[in-house]
């Protein structure tokens, strides 16, 4: 997908979700080290989806797993919790540490993803892809 920006608010906009998906990475990494951690953000819905994708690889769907947080909650948080507990609720749905770094065995379920997409993870701990 391509993003066209007509004019200088489209930069201002793009510079501060950059800064954002920056600040919210890096407080879920220090929080749940070893994990994948990303934001998708939604302007329109003035919606940001903050994604684990280490645990996306095993799901079977190109829909994207996530937590859904509207930009204005996350604006009015400056200590980001309410990001940190997106992270942990993710994580406890996974049914995978958040006091541990990601140790490489993937999810075997994870709630509120549909059976027809919950994870096939092989003899061998690691996800199978068809």
């Amino acid at each position: 997908m391509s993003v066209i920006l007509s004019k200088a608010d489209d930069y201002t906009k793009v510079s501060d979700n950059l800064q954002l998906a920056a600040d919210i990475t890096k407080k879920l990494e220090k929080h749940y080290p070893g994990y994948l951690w990303g934001v998708l953000f939604d302007e329109d819905g003035g919606v940001a989806t903050i994604t684990n994708e280490t645990l996306q690889h095993p799901i079977l769907s190109h829909h994207k797993y996530g937590y859904v947080l509207h930009l204005r909650r996350i604006h009015g948080d400056p200590d980001l919790r309410c990001v940190m507990r997106a992270g942990g609720e993710i994580l406890e749905r996974s049914r995978m540490h958040r006091s541990k770094p990601f140790d490489g065995i993937f999810p075997t379920h994870i709630d509120g993803v549909a059976d027809k997409h919950q994870p096939i993870i092989g003899k061998d701990g690691n996800p199978l892809i068809f």
